[in-house]
């Protein structure tokens, strides 16, 4: 397998400054799919993502899935895809439950951590739990015209 290049982006986002990044990434929906995609095309070591729904008709368009992937946990899909664009050059892990600590491990420790769940309840359990377990939190929401990135930078520090 060859290695990825990131020649191109480098100067904006240096590689070497990515390449211990662990991200957990919870909901796989539209803005989650397209979060994990790019994030991983970054040069990040790691991605979890924690979702437990299936590919269904109706996300076809709204989430850009295809048709052959009815039926099939949204993380699985996605990590597949991600392997095809990334090789080995990022690790993936899937987790096709809905998310609690101890579906990824209480101990599991993220560099950043993104909440892309149409759930404002799961966003609040998200943010409380991984306030102080990570240093960058990501709550991203999009709703009919409107779309939010509301970020937390240095947590801990």
């Amino acid at each position: 397998m060859s290695t990825i290049d990131h020649s191109r982006q480098d100067f904006f986002i240096p590689v070497d400054n990515l390449k211990e990044t662990t991200v957990l990434i919870v909901g796989c929906g539209a803005i989650g799919r397209n979060v994990a995609s790019n994030v991983a095309r970054l040069g990040v070591k790691s991605i979890t993502l924690v979702d437990d729904d299936i590919v269904e008709n109706h996300n076809i368009v709204p989430q850009n899935w295809q048709l052959e992937q009815c039926g099939k946990h949204k993380v699985s899909v996605l990590a597949d895809e991600i392997a095809a664009q990334m090789g080995d050059a990022v690790k993936v892990q899937v987790h096709p439950k809905r998310w609690t600590p101890r579906v990824v491990g209480v101990d599991a420790q993220f560099t950043a951590v993104w909440a892309t769940v149409d759930n404002i309840d799961v966003r609040k359990m998200l943010y409380n739990y991984y306030r102080d377990k990570c240093d960058h939190f990501f709550d991203v929401r999009i709703g009919a015209s409107l779309a939010q990135v509301i970020t937390v930078k240095d947590m801990r520090h």
